[in-house]
């Protein structure tokens, strides 16, 4: 694999004071170094290649291109290409929609139902739900506003406020509200040459040379093959689809850090928990470890996977772009844990903390090295037992750490067919229906726990809560307890079993009613 390796020397930690707040370039030289990292992570997933980059303030600091540009080029990767960022898109939407707000055009406190709505079915929100809780994730909870699940296709309702809003019109081109108000607020001020949100081939066509080919997972066969890279059909909403580079993703960090986009205020009131307790602000996941805040956002995308992490105390950015997209769908960043990433566990004990006496870290990376091995495609990790293994040892030596009341680690015990980890795993269920707090995504796999340990009846109780009500009406998790209650109450309550079965269909009706499960239900119906 051919690889652009670079350091950039430790001038850039000049002054005293810097050299304490951020480690030197002497530390990555060891033997847990980021770069060595790297190549373990790229090696493990098989990527055909990787694209990393480390800022501090606006300046790169390391870089590590892996791979080529394609799989007919011999070059290395630089900072400058270009990889598709999928979700890193919400975090430019948030940014100028706070900015909207700034200029007295809109409050986020405005109920959706005030913009004119042409694009998305209305039963998606009710008239009070407002701006804030659609790109804060929180529109599904009951009431709207209290509780966190991911929704990255939701986000792009608000797209009606670009609409409303702009005066922008092109025949063929219905995002062009959108991607106008970002290009003119954000990407021509910073200068953000390599990061397309369309594409037209007399303004980019010289951009072409820098577009990363993509590749899709053939599973069967264990590797990746090349993917159709079609610029000319790139479109970008609020929620999806921009392309950028390395560079001009510092760039953005940067810009952010100077407050050249945002007010500290402004910038402030879109990355604070929206909620206390809340993985997410506003566009943007927020964080804090051991006292260290960190705002993040992640991109997974068909055949692509991205990262933007920032840690504002030590002005410091990590970037990850990749051309498939097993880099996120083999960890769970959605649930906000930004750990769950052995690139982000690296990144942390290599440029943030000098050591991690004392610090929690090494349980977050031991358990994301046997999330990562669980996720994996089977054709990618022969051994079975490895991430059972690491498991079964990580429940040993913590049996109480507060990991296990994790969405992650829930459904990483949910897919193991270990005994000991599955009996583990059944006192977590019993923990958290001691909670009485509902859980969307912990519910659906406590459920599946206590399935798997014979305990139907504690599934049951998983289940009810959130197969019943209109609350996180657009999840598969939802979906998936609806089906286990109706199966259940088919023979015993055949009411209640249709109740359930006619709520599914009247959800999958404004989100798809051409899949498996809208049909199994029509057919249970009958």
């Amino acid at each position: 694999m051919a690889a652009g390796y670079y350091l950039v020397s430790s001038n850039h930690f000049s002054s005293e004071t810097d050299e304490k707040e951020a480690p030197s370039a002497v530390r990555l030289s060891g033997k847990h170094s980021f770069e060595k990292d790297i190549d373990d992570y790229a090696r493990l997933l098989r990527l055909p290649s990787l694209a990393i980059g480390v800022a501090r303030g606006d300046s790169l600091v390391f870089f590590k291109g892996a791979g080529t540009p394609n799989s007919l080029c011999k070059e290395s990767l630089t900072p400058d290409h270009i990889f598709p960022i999928a979700s890193i898109t919400k975090s430019f939407t948030a940014v100028a929609l706070k900015q909207m707000e700034g200029e007295g055009k809109l409050s986020l406190k405005d109920p959706v139902s005030m913009y004119p709505n042409e694009y998305f079915t209305e039963e998606r929100w009710d008239p009070q739900t407002t701006l804030a809780q659609i790109i804060s994730h929180t529109s599904e909870s009951d009431p709207p506003g209290t509780q966190f699940v991911y929704n990255g296709g939701k986000f792009n309702i608000v797209f009606n406020v670009f609409s409303a809003l702009s005066k922008t019109r092109v025949p063929g081109d219905l995002t062009r509200p959108f991607t106008d108000e970002i290009q003119s607020r954000i990407l021509t001020p910073l200068k953000m040459d390599h990061t397309l949100l369309r594409f037209a081939g007399k303004e980019h066509g010289h951009l072409k040379k820098w577009v990363a080919q993509t590749y899709r997972l053939d599973d069967s066969a264990g590797k990746f093959v090349p993917a159709e890279v079609e610029p000319d059909n790139l479109q970008s909403g609020p929620g999806y689809g921009m392309m950028s580079s390395v560079n001009d993703l510092v760039t953005y960090s940067s810009a952010l850090s100077q407050h050249h986009l945002l007010t500290a205020a402004q910038y402030e009131q879109i990355t604070l928990p929206f909620y206390p307790g809340s993985p997410y602000g506003m566009g943007w996941f927020t964080s804090e470890f051991e006292g260290t805040k960190i705002h993040w956002v992640y991109g997974y995308g068909d055949n692509d996977a991205s990262l933007l992490l920032r840690v504002p105390a030590y002005d410091l950015t990590l970037i990850m772009l990749a051309p498939c997209a097993l880099p996120s769908a083999s960890i769970r960043l959605g649930y906000g844990n930004p750990f769950n990433s052995l690139l982000v566990c690296s990144f942390f004990k290599n440029f943030v903390q000098a050591t991690s006496t004392g610090s929690r870290l090494h349980i977050e990376e031991k358990f994301a090295k046997a999330a990562t091995l669980s996720f994996l495609p089977a054709s990618f990790h022969p051994d079975a037992s490895a991430a059972d293994s690491l498991l079964r040892r990580l429940m040993g030596d913590f049996p109480s750490d507060t990991i296990w009341q994790t969405p992650a680690a829930f459904e990483v015990v949910a897919s193991s067919e270990d005994r000991d980890i599955l009996k583990f795993g059944l006192k977590m269920a019993e923990k958290y229906l001691r909670q009485d707090k509902l859980h969307p995504v912990i519910a659906w796999y406590a459920g599946l726990i206590c399935q798997k340990n014979g305990e139907q009846e504690k599934a049951i109780a998983c289940f009810e809560p959130l197969g019943w009500g209109d609350q996180y009406r657009e999840q598969p998790y939802k979906f998936n307890a609806m089906m286990e209650l109706a199966k259940r109450h088919m023979y015993l309550a055949p009411r209640h079993a249709r109740e359930i079965l006619k709520d599914l269909m009247r959800f999958k009706e404004y989100i798809n009613v051409n899949d498996q499960q809208y049909r199994d239900a029509e057919e249970m119906l009958k």
